[in-house]
């Protein structure tokens, strides 16, 4: 039989990528309301495109700090949404602060991508953070 990490191992890169397209959407729909409806009603369309280049930047730029947060979920089994909204968010934080190289990111663009980590941490959460750990989570 195949041990209980084998098998989370497909459901933890299901829910990491969910999560990084989720943040790709957050970004993307704050750059379009900071920088104005500049496509006009395709926007949307355009935006979510954007989301998706957003979130497959997400996927490489936080892939190291991200795979510590997990290994460190699964081998402790911390299955709390609070943490993985914390942890999420300061990736987040981390990663404005990482690419800020005299672009000029305020704290406007920081929280927005601080929440942006906040919402991967929820989807990450959902798929595959409320039953992390090496052990199955006790039936209630």
């Amino acid at each position: 039989m195949p041990s209980r990490l084998a098998i989370r191992a497909p459901v933890i890169v299901v829910a990491y990528m969910a999560a990084a397209l989720a943040a790709g959407l957050i970004v993307s729909a704050y750059d379009v309301l900071v920088t104005g409806p500049i496509f006009a009603l395709e926007s949307l369309g355009k935006a979510a495109a954007l989301g998706f280049v957003y979130g497959s930047i997400a996927v490489v730029m936080v892939a190291l700090p991200a795979a510590l947060c997990i290994v460190l979920a699964e081998f402790f089994g911390w299955r709390t949404l609070w943490l993985h909204l914390l942890l999420g968010g300061l990736l987040g934080a981390g990663m404005a602060r990482l690419i800020d190289h005299g672009t000029g990111f305020g704290l406007r663009t920081t929280i927005a991508l601080a929440v942006a980590g906040a919402v991967a941490g929820l989807v990450y959460w959902a798929i595959a953070g409320r039953k992390a750990g090496l052990r199955a989570p006790r039936s209630s």
